[in-house]
């Protein structure tokens, strides 16, 4: 009889990934094969991995045929996530293809910075209207929104007005409003499914995502002739030559949401000028830059007329985040 177990796949995909110079070529090496080989049984089996680990003598011979495909795909270079369909990031899980980036750590520092500026405009009660711009899979916009409704939801006592979830769900009824823009309807299409999923139905009706291109007007605050208070983007920012040397690796990732140009900069003016047009006095917008250029970034959006213009940087050290202040 014919057995192929977890054990013999966890083996076989292992040496598969070892052997492919997609993979290698970045110091890739047999712990993190093992992991990718443990990750792709638990999603053909749609077990935890911890489930995998644990039964190492289970019989995978009828899901052999699905697993070898898999594994060839990343032997290609195929990311993970591209692979089983979704990418965790914020504490959320987001659905993913290969029309829009995989959510990076990196970009959670984002989140954190525009999610204190949210909070502090929800203490005030005062309005947030939110654009996310070159929003992809709406990873920074749907985690702000969230991340935001549930941590007000969750402890009242941070804002004594707030006496019940009536009053939570008044405040976004009547001072609260998200666009998610992005210049691919493939990306867009991500973006509205992630908008079903991880969105409380409060959010969702307030929530709507719109094909819009940074170069031109941004997209106005729907049934309103305000501005936003706050504003979003991880635009393309990789040097073209870094793009291609990043996309030689088989990630697949989408080429319009990351080369930004020579020097990766070349959507930069026209997302400052936007910007600090489609914000209202003291609106903010955060920006992720490249640790490469990030201080040239900074003086393109000081140039626009931003009054304060901060870098931050990610936890790994580097500059990262910019935020400016109208």
């Amino acid at each position: 009889m014919l057995f192929f177990t977890i054990r013999e796949a966890r083996l076989f995909a292992a040496d598969s990934f070892l052997s492919s110079h997609f993979l290698t070529r970045n110091g890739y090496e047999r712990n993190a094969a093992l992991f990718d080989a443990d990750i792709l049984i638990a999603h053909v089996l749609k077990k935890e991995r911890s489930w995998i680990l644990a039964h190492s003598d289970f019989d995978l011979l009828p899901y052999k045929e699905e697993f070898e495909a898999l594994v060839k795909r990343r032997s290609a270079g195929l990311p993970i996530a591209y692979l089983i369909g979704k990418k965790d990031f914020f504490g959320r899980s987001f659905y993913v293809n290969e029309d829009v980036l995989i959510p990076k750590p990196d970009t959670e520092t984002l989140v954190e910075l525009a999610l204190n500026f949210a909070s502090e405009r929800f203490e005030k009660n005062a309005p947030l209207f939110v654009l996310d711009i070159c929003t992809g899979s709406g990873c920074i916009g749907i985690s702000l929104a969230a991340e935001l409704y549930e941590s007000i939801l969750n402890k009242p006592q941070r804002a004594q007005r707030v006496q019940s979830t009536y009053e939570v769900q008044n405040y976004f009824d009547e001072n609260f409003f998200l666009v998610l823009a992005d210049i691919s309807e493939g990306a867009l299409e991500v973006c509205k499914k992630n908008m079903a999923s991880l969105l409380p139905s409060a959010l969702y009706k307030k929530t709507l995502a719109v094909r819009a291109d940074l170069r031109l007007d941004f997209p106005s605050v729907p049934d309103s002739n305000r501005s936003y208070d706050l504003i979003t983007a991880n635009p393309p920012y990789v040097p073209s030559k870094l793009t291609e040397s990043l996309l030689e690796d088989g990630r697949s990732e989408p080429r319009l949401a990351l080369d930004g140009g020579a020097e990766g900069l070349e959507l930069f003016p026209s997302l400052a000028q936007n910007s600090y047009s489609g914000l209202n006095a003291s609106g903010k917008l955060f920006v992720e830059a490249g640790e490469y250029h990030a201080s040239q970034a900074a003086e393109i959006f000081r140039s626009a007329g931003f009054s304060s213009v901060q870098i931050h940087k990610d936890l790994a050290g580097s500059d990262r985040v910019i935020e400016c202040t109208k």
